[in-house]
């Protein structure tokens, strides 16, 4: 029994920290990012506020809801893709609206961006 106990306390204490680290992740990511486009497109403190909790929840949103659908076996590839070209799409309108640019002035900001995050 109290073997039992001390595995499963192991067990969720591992997850916790895999929550932890993961929460941590996207902090690190979404401040770069924030800062990032502040510098960019010179935004107010509460611009950037906004770009960061875009991004946090950006993450969040699409690793919750796209890839655990496709993960799940909910979705194939084919309504994946699509599904995913359509939530980025959303998501770079909510972006140019913060910021105070059209759309299209992102992509110098986005390209650079899906080379520099990876590497953080």
């Amino acid at each position: 029994m109290i073997k039992k106990l001390l595995l499963l306390s192991f067990l969720v204490i591992s997850a916790l920290k895999v929550v932890v680290a993961e929460q941590g992740w996207k902090e690190k990511k979404a401040t770069y990012y924030a800062t990032q486009a502040a510098q960019e497109f010179m935004l107010t403190e509460e611009q950037k506020s906004a770009v960061y909790k875009y991004k946090f929840s950006e993450y969040s949103e699409f690793g919750l809801i796209v890839k655990k659908n496709k993960e799940g076996g909910f979705i194939n590839e084919e309504d994946f893709k699509k599904t995913k070209s359509d939530f980025w799409k959303g998501q770079k309108k909510k972006l140019a609206i913060i910021v105070g640019v059209e759309p299209k002035e992102l992509n110098p900001f986005l390209n650079r961006m899906r080379t520099e995050l990876p590497k953080i």
